[in-house]
């Protein structure tokens, strides 16, 4: 699970900002929203509001880049992710996490502009005596474990400090001694736990790789009257493929999966407006599957999923979180109901919510529907973006620092303008 996570200098943000998913005792409705883990109440759900161009976006994108960083190490397409004008300056990631029943803290301070790792830590957090116990700390590396000093040294010797050592020490390393366990959990909850899912994009479709899944996304389509009476998985021979996309970018994709795509995982790839899922099994190659609906008294009735429209795409590419599988799933989406009907919309976050509800996983996003806070949230789990500042930029902070009480309107009084996060339009602007 997510516990907080903070940033500094990263596109809009430039002072520090913290991000907590810990409960306000002051409020005690929807307890469901709460797990209970070490002494902390965990918060399940989350919601960002923000005008646009206020910062949401850019707080998603920090988590992503945060990721990526631990997955691939740091790469020029980052150069330009610091605050406009501080590019020279270091930049802060540091999050609070739960895996396999303890707590962990890992951070990093970077140079976007330069690409490489200035700093780097991993601690346990022990929460019932309030103290942290270091584990790894790349300027005062000291460990009784002659394997974690031999990685160390190994990492010490790389020319292009551009790789975190959590990143080295779990490429093809065995970690199976103890003190080495910690970097393959917080690895995993990276690259496991942590979905993100921008305004645009999907995220891993493992849960495209049997029927009976492909069977439960036909009938949630239909169930939210998208128009489909089902979705198929056809499968495609890498040669009728080959045949169908100019040759350099069949051999551009080909590469990128054989070399990304970890064993036993699911991807879909949008390939000149059509909808591709691939499969990579152990010791198996690749396979590939084209995605089509069915609709029900059309006079043509199969479809491209790309066919379809923005709304049912969208639904579909979330169903992930709807047929969600892993327990300590942390999903973190950018503008959740993005293109849907405010109807679709409200169902599609009442049915997250009550299937997310009974497991420790998790639901992050970022919207503008503001009838959200009175009915599906608590007051703790509401969270604002706004950016009016020029020398700070963007500032995240929660609905607690405004209200002590779950009773009120809290979508009127947002919309009148109480908490800030709102447009502010210049008067005259029709003359």
């Amino acid at each position: 699970m997510l516990i907080s996570f903070k940033i500094q200098n990263f596109k809009s943000f430039y002072s520090e900002n913290v991000f907590s998913m810990i409960t306000n005792s002051k409020f005690k409705n929807h307890e469901d929203h709460v797990f209970s883990f070490r002494h902390i109440n965990i918060l399940k759900f989350a919601a960002i509001y923000g005008p646009n161009a206020g910062g949401k976006t850019s707080f998603i994108t920090a988590l992503s880049v945060f990721r990526s960083i631990v997955l691939n190490g740091m790469n020029p397409l980052m150069n330009d992710y610091a605050f406009r004008g501080k590019e020279d300056e270091s930049t802060l990631f540091d999050i609070i996490f739960s895996k396999n029943d303890k707590v962990y803290r890992y951070g990093l301070i970077v140079n976007l502009s330069h690409s490489t790792i200035e700093h780097e830590w991993l601690v346990e957090v022990l929460t019932s005596k309030n103290k942290e116990k270091e584990i790894y700390n790349d300027r005062i590396m000291q460990t009784k474990d002659m394997r974690s000093s031999i990685y160390f040294e190994d990492y010490q010797s790389l020319t292009l400090k551009n790789m975190p050592f959590l990143t080295f020490v779990n490429r093809e390393k065995q970690l199976s001694s103890a003190p080495l366990k910690p970097f393959e959990l917080a690895f995993e909850f990276f690259y496991q736990d942590l979905l993100i899912i921008s305004s645009s994009s999907s995220i891993n479709m493992l849960h495209l790789s049997d029927e009976k899944s492909v069977e439960e996304i036909s009938v949630l389509l239909k169930k939210m009257q998208t128009g489909i009476e089902e979705i198929k998985l056809l499968p495609i021979s890498i040669e009728d493929l080959a045949k169908t996309l100019p040759t350099n970018l069949f051999n551009e994709v080909l590469t990128r999966l054989n070399l990304t795509l970890k064993d036993d995982a699911v991807e879909a790839v949008s390939l000149l407006n059509e909808l591709f899922v691939v499969k990579k099994m152990k010791n198996k190659p690749l396979s590939f599957y084209r995605l089509v609906s069915f609709h029900k008294g059309s006079s043509v009735n199969q479809f491209d999923l790309f066919e379809e429209s923005d709304g049912t795409k969208r639904v579909f590419f979330l169903s992930s979180i709807l047929l969600n599988t892993n327990p300590d799933a942390v999903y973190v989406v950018d503008e959740i109901t993005r293109s849907m009907h405010p109807l679709l919309a409200y169902q599609f976050i009442e049915t997250a919510i009550k299937r997310l509800s009974g497991n420790q996983s998790q639901l992050i996003f970022t919207t503008h529907l503001p009838n959200l806070m009175n009915k599906y949230l608590r007051v703790d789990e509401i969270w604002f973006i706004q950016n009016e500042h020029k020398q700070k930029g963007s500032s995240i902070y929660p609905l607690t620092s405004f209200v002590s009480r779950s009773d009120k309107n809290l979508a009127e009084e947002y919309i009148f303008g109480r908490f800030g996060a709102i447009p502010r339009f210049i008067k005259g602007i029709d003359d």
